[in-house]
């Protein structure tokens, strides 16, 4: 049997059939008869005319009695497939993240001449190979079918006709027929899902499977539905009801006039013929235009919820054209009103609408529209759009609408942002009916934060100590210059924020597909924002211990950024944050949950509200991350498809939404990632991205495959200065890797130790390749050998590894290099390496088929590559770098064993790189001659003379005490006298008094005079000789009161030292400036905290001085009003502030 279908949203009906139907049309149109009642409209698909014999009804007949009228336009249900018989390419992708809408080839293709009726087919052949499409719009809770047509060339293969992704399990026919044959499908959707995924797959089995005329319709009473000219409806059952209503259908249009607006049918003169099994009934003529209407007629049958539609042409009524024309045009932000001349004719639609603005006078760009309506009676158009935002200036709006031949203009100012409001919340003590522009009045909950839109400039602030349940999602954008600020107030521990119920997301982009249905949990979101520095809070899921990764489908984030379809969004900064107990899936989907997660999506359904999305300018600082899953930091985006450039991407597999469009001017830098389930820091699709000064600490924590930090997909990544430790049990489990799609990466000056699965690797495959990833001059210490220490992997270009130093310590047998199995398209450099083995070793093999050799030392080897050192590298003390303590010293400070002696073989023994950042592990400057081999630069350090430091507060408040600690660096000797002479700025300070910060040193005498203290020290025996660099004394001070900040010094005039044999010699000064701010009550002078009787005496004691006095710098602050002189004006100020006070 023939089914009729509907592909593409057009009706399959013979073109001669159409075209006779056409020029029957127009011609009957010149006849008029007296007795014209209607003519048919269109033609039917050949199904339904084979079916009704062509039998036109009376009632709708305009033709002369013996001309043959044309038939009724015949509607089925809609099929869902897009190109079911696949002969449209423009349907055919490659491309798996577009199955909406397209056949998505996974190892197969079409061909022709292969079909039912040698039409095209698809066709597969290898096992694993499959096409696919995702169908949308279904109904809940509804019954579909699925009809192909299929045949395999070995019956015993398995060729399967299926559907999955629909709220059930995977159903599948099995293709068991060499010659084609109608399979057939049922699926029911479930409570909430609107989408299916189906498909032809070809499991395991030689032979070759075809497919043809793929279709998914609604089970359905109905077959079909004819629609006559004049209201007539005819409705043909598959199975005769015994009895049907006229309530029992639902009718209605939509024109391409008024395309946004369904309009009801009514249903006149019911009839059924349970007989026939068919229903009709009439309806008024729909309304005519001067031009030609596409109609989408649509009939509901009730008892099953099915709804079949007939699309066809409405000609035009022979009415004028009348085109609008405007006579007035106002604007304001977010609204344009239209008032016209004419009523035109046909009505508006908003595609004839087009607007633009500009800002300043600059280049016009398109004004999206967001809503527009019509008022005919007043012949006025009002449309909506998007508020322009404010900015640091003004301005000047010029808004531009056409309409069709006719345009105006309009223009209105948008003022310039104030300087924002400071908002508090405090769950304690707040309540959401108040203002919340004080402590005193401060809101309480999340609900009235996320209920607000912030603008440019506003303050956000948590009261320390606080604590908050649910999401945290402030709406609202700042601009360049006036961002939105988070932050706490008052004294205390961050405020706090705890998860709240477990949310459903309709869909999550993934890599290069769609998850529906997601259930989410954010600690803190942003959507489509810019212009946010968010600080000092802590995101706290206790739920950690109790979420089994291996289990849990909920995706987790503490800090979740989201972009979708917004085109650029700019300057998020996320800063102290404490972030910890976030878990989420353990598989590879869920790296999207975790601590901080940036994620952009795209609409999945509909293409034409695509808008490539990006965020420029992100900022991640200061951050405590720790036990949460499965990322610490992630980024991910369907903007992944790069462009072929000279030769680099042409074969590139990581296909996604559309170009690849990176993050921008990203910066990750001192933060702490503390037992990560997965990966410490994922840099996904990044331009320029910089990871400096981190701690990364136990990643892969509780996974499958992670490393403490790797990129993909980006270009001119830098990985440095970070600590990488300690990665756990499983695949990769390196400190650091290059991974897949990168371009220029550079891995330098970092400190890897005890990972399990090796030091690095670059992770890439055929189809995947990276370019120019280097690592060099870092240091790595008793990494592992999961992966080998070094891991080596195919369709890597330009690879180098140079100026490492890497300590292989005893107890743990090692593969040094390991090799993953495939084609090397080019060969790796690994020059001027130290490479120190005292562990036993397993595989030795240096793979020097696919890796070059030079300069390097590999000591405690049986063999080494030709030309290299074998000689011990005679460093200071290897292996004696230190591990990650909680707030032990900067681990980097006890790696000065990895100094080479003077003695060593290392010195000059490297070969020249160009470009070699110029500096080795701890910033020594590199010679312009041979360099060293290994990550440390040999250098005979210069001892520095003998210096006097201070230490103490940059600041102060007037009336404040504070000390400043004196401290000697660079001893060469120990000493054990010492006379030291301190200056300091009497005018600011009032000096207290001096103490010995040392056990056994004395100070034997304290002279002090205005502005200068004399000091004279001893050792109590050499036994408490100072030496090295020590704090030696403490002195006491105290900041004089201040009406206006001044910045004073204390210095050390003069240090004389000796030693134990009496010889003498002078310490470099130094001096510390710190500065003095007013004191916290206006007008309090004496510094006691109010305004009284004793600040005005000092106030008298100086009237009457003004600029020219020798003084003035010192008593400025008793000029009230800035005048220039302390006078009688200042006098009545202060009184009156006694007197209110």
């Amino acid at each position: 049997m023939n089914i009729m279908r509907e592909d593409l949203g057009m009706m399959k009906a013979p073109k001669n059939m159409y075209r006779k139907a056409i020029v029957l049309v127009l011609a009957f149109m010149l006849i008029l008869s007296a007795n014209s009642g209607g003519w048919a409209l269109g033609a039917r698909t050949a199904d339904a005319a084979s079916e009704s014999g062509d039998q036109p009804l009376a009632e709708a007949s305009l033709v002369p009695a013996n001309e043959a009228a044309p038939g009724p336009i015949v509607g089925s249900l809609k099929n869902f497939i897009v190109n079911s018989g696949f002969e449209s390419d423009s349907h055919l992708t490659r491309d798996v993240t577009k199955h909406v809408g397209n056949w998505v080839l996974w190892l197969s293709n079409v061909a022709a001449d292969v079909g039912r009726n040698n039409t095209r087919a698809a066709v597969i052949t290898q096992n694993g190979s499959s096409l696919e499409q995702d169908i949308v719009d279904l109904k809940p809770n509804t019954e579909y079918v699925i009809q192909a047509w299929a045949k395999s060339t070995n019956p015993s293969a398995q060729f399967f006709i299926g559907v999955k992704n629909f709220g059930g399990g995977q159903s599948t026919v099995h293709v068991d027929n060499t010659e084609y044959k109608q399979y057939q499908l049922i699926f029911r959707t479930g409570s909430s899902n609107t989408s299916a995924r189906v498909f032809f797959w070809k499991d395991t089995g030689s032979g070759t499977g075809y497919v043809d005329d793929y279709e998914v319709w609604q089970k359905s009473s109905i077959n079909s539905v004819s629609i006559h000219h004049e209201g007539l409806a005819e409705i043909s059952f598959k199975t005769a009801p015994p009895s049907v209503q006229a309530g029992d259908f639902e009718s209605s249009y939509i024109s391409s006039i008024q395309p946004g607006q369904t309009v009801p049918i009514a249903l006149n003169d019911f009839q059924y013929d349970a007989a026939a099994g068919k229903a009709t009934y009439r309806f008024d003529p729909l309304p005519g235009f001067p031009v030609a209407q596409q109609i989408t007629h649509k009939v509901k049958y009730k008892p099953d919820g099915s709804e079949l539609q007939v699309d066809y042409e409405l000609p035009a009524n022979g009415e004028p054209v009348v085109e609008p024309v405007i006579e007035e045009m106002n604007a304001e932000n977010g609204k344009i009103e239209l008032v016209l001349e004419n009523t035109p004719n046909p009505p508006l639609l908003l595609s004839d609408i087009e607007a633009a603005y500009t800002v300043n006078d600059g280049e016009a760009v398109q004004l999206p529209i967001e809503s527009y309506q019509y008022v005919e009676n007043e012949k006025k158009v009002v449309l909506t759009f998007a508020a322009i935002s404010r900015g640091v200036s003004p301005k000047n709006v010029k808004i531009i609408v056409s309409l069709k031949d006719d345009s105006a203009e309009a223009s209105f100012i948008v003022d310039a942002l104030g300087d924002g409001n400071t908002y508090y919340v405090d769950h304690a003590n707040g309540n959401d009916l108040n203002d919340g522009l004080s402590p005193e009045t401060a809101w309480k909950s999340l609900d009235k934060v996320n209920a607000t839109t912030f603008s440019g400039g506003d303050k956000l602030l948590f009261k320390a100590g606080g604590e908050w349940t649910g999401q945290l999602w402030p709406k609202g954008s700042g601009v360049e210059g006036k961002p939105i600020i988070i932050d706490k107030y008052g004294d205390g521990p961050k405020p706090r924020f705890m998860p709240g119920p477990d949310v459903t997301t309709p869909y999550m982009t993934w890599v290069n597909t769609t998850r529906r249905n997601v259930k989410v949990n954010n600690g803190l979101m942003l959507s489509n924002q810019s212009y946010w520095e968010i600080n000092s809070l802590e995101l706290f899921d206790p739920g950690y211990s109790s979420v089994d990764p291996y289990k849990t489908d909920v995706y987790r984030r503490g800090v979740y950024i989201h972009g979708e379809d917004a085109g650029e969004l700019k300057h998020i900064y996320l800063n102290d944050l404490y972030i910890h107990g976030y878990r989420g899936p353990y598989y590879n989907e869920g790296k999207v949950s975790g601590g901080i997660i940036v994620h952009i999506f795209t609409n999945p359904d509909d293409v034409s509200k695509r808008k490539i999305t990006w965020i420029d300018d992100l900022k991640i600082t200061n951050n405590k991350i720790e036990q949460v899953g499965r990322s610490g930091i992630n980024f991910h985006t369907p903007w992944t498809t790069r462009k072929a450039e000279d030769g680099k991407w042409a074969n590139f597999s990581y296909v996604g939404a559309g170009e690849w469009t990176p993050f921008t001017n990203v910066y990750i830098g001192h933060n702490i990632f503390k037992e990560i389930d997965g990966d410490g820091t994922i840099l996904d699709n990044t331009q320029g991205a910089v990871f400096e000064h981190n701690l990364v600490y136990k990643a892969l924590n509780n996974s499958g495959y992670a490393a403490g930090v790797f990129n993909w997909n980006s270009n001119d990544t830098v990985i440095q200065f970070n600590e990488l430790s300690n990665t756990g049990r499983g695949n990769d489990a390196q400190g650091v890797e290059i991974d897949a799609l990168n371009d220029n990466t550079l891995v330098q000056y970092n400190y890897s130790h005890d990972n399990f699965g090796g030091f690095f690797e670059w992770c890439t495959i055929p189809g995947y390749p990276s370019y120019n990833g280097t690592f060099r001059y870092n240091i790595s210490q008793n990494d592992g050998t999961g992966y080998g220490v070094i891991a080596l992997f195919t369709n890597n270009f330009g690879s180098k590894a140079y100026n490492n130093t890497i300590y292989l310590g005893a107890g743990l047998d090692r593969t040094v290099f390991s090799r993953k199995s495939g084609s090397y398209n080019n060969r790796i450099q690994f020059f001027n390496n130290i490479v120190y083995n005292e562990g036993g070793l397993t595989n030795l093999n240096y793979h020097t088929d696919v890796v070059d050799y030079s300069n390097n030392l590999f000591y405690g080897f049986p063999s080494a590559p030709a030309g290299s050192i074998t000689a011990d590298p005679m460093l200071e003390a290897i292996g004696t770098g230190g591990n990650y303590q909680e707030d032990g010293p900067d681990v980097f400070s006890t790696l000065a064993g990895y100094r080479p002696l003077p003695d060593s073989p290392v010195i000059d023994a490297g070969r020249i790189e160009e470009n070699n950042g110029g500096r080795d592990f701890f910033n020594n400057p590199l010679n312009s001659g041979l360099p060293d081999v290994g990550a440390v630069e040999y250098y005979e350090e210069e001892q520095e003379p003998a210096s006097v430091t201070f230490t103490g507060p940059a600041s102060v408040r007037g009336g404040d005490s504070f000390s400043v600690k004196l401290g000697l660096r660079h001893l060469e000797s120990p000493v054990l006298a010492q006379d030291m002479t301190v200056h300091y700025d009497h005018s600011l300070f009032e000096f207290i008094e001096a103490s010995s910060l040392i056990d056994g040193v004395r100070i034997l005498e304290t002279v002090h005079e205005s502005g200068q203290i004399r000091l004279l020290l001893y050792s109590e025996g050499p036994g408490h000789a100072v030496s090295g660099d020590r704090e030696v004394i403490e002195l006491a001070f105290k900041a004089k009161p201040a009406v206006h900040a001044a910045t004073g010094q204390i210095s050390a005039a003069k240090a004389i030292l000796a030693d134990k044999d009496g010889v003498e010699w002078e310490a470099a000064p130094s001096s510390i400036s710190i500065e003095v701010g007013v004191a916290g009550v206006p007008g309090d002078f004496n510094g006691d905290e109010r305004v009284s009787i004793g600040d005005l005496a000092m106030l008298a004691v100086h009237f009457g001085k003004n600029t020219e006095s020798p003084d003035w710098e010192q008593v400025k602050q008793l000029d009230l009003n800035n005048d220039g002189v302390i006078d009688i004006i200042d006098l009545a100020e202060l009184a009156q502030k006694i007197v209110m006070s």
